[in-house]
């Protein structure tokens, strides 16, 4: 996928999945990019904890991270090559209230419950996507995304929470 910044309005939500890592890339892992004011953040959940990062906006807290991989880039094909990635697929794009600051959205996607939990079949991207995205219905049905609610809920109501 060719997403830039430039193509990329402000104060949206991007949904974006791949194939998850070999053996299991018959599964989808899911994302978020999120862009306030200009500024383009990553969330995601990975199948491994604690893994380290030389990006100086990047964060960890179990198995939740903060602007791991560059933000339209799949994850690693294979778990042991983290230099190969698969393509993205861009799955939704929603708006979002514009006065949401970036301390707002850090913590709609970085607080998450199972963040110290990983499992094939669930908790996983899947299940991450699926829990943040109905904070964010409850948060913001008074906002722009108000009209994306039942596209978004139907994404996402199939999902294992």
């Amino acid at each position: 996928m060719n997403l830039t910044s430039e193509k990329i309005n402000k104060n949206k939500i991007f949904i974006l999945s791949c194939p998850a890592s070999l053996p299991f890339f018959f599964a989808r892992h899911l994302w978020f990019v999120v862009e306030i004011k200009g500024k383009l953040s990553r969330y995601e959940v990975i199948h491994s904890k604690n893994i380290k990062s030389e990006n100086l906006e990047f964060y960890n807290d179990g198995y939740v991270y903060k602007n791991l991989y560059p933000f339209f880039e799949g994850i690693s094909i294979f778990p042991w090559k983290s230099k190969i990635h698969w393509k993205s697929k861009l799955e939704s794009v929603f708006e979002i209230d514009e006065r949401l600051s970036s301390r707002d959205i850090d913590t709609l996607f970085l607080e998450y419950k199972n963040k110290d939990t990983y499992a094939l079949l669930g908790p996983n991207s899947n299940t991450y996507v699926a829990s943040i995205a109905l904070k964010i219905l409850k948060k913001t049905h008074q906002t722009p995304l108000y009209r994306y609610r039942e596209k978004l809920y139907r994404q996402v109501k199939d999902i294992r929470l």
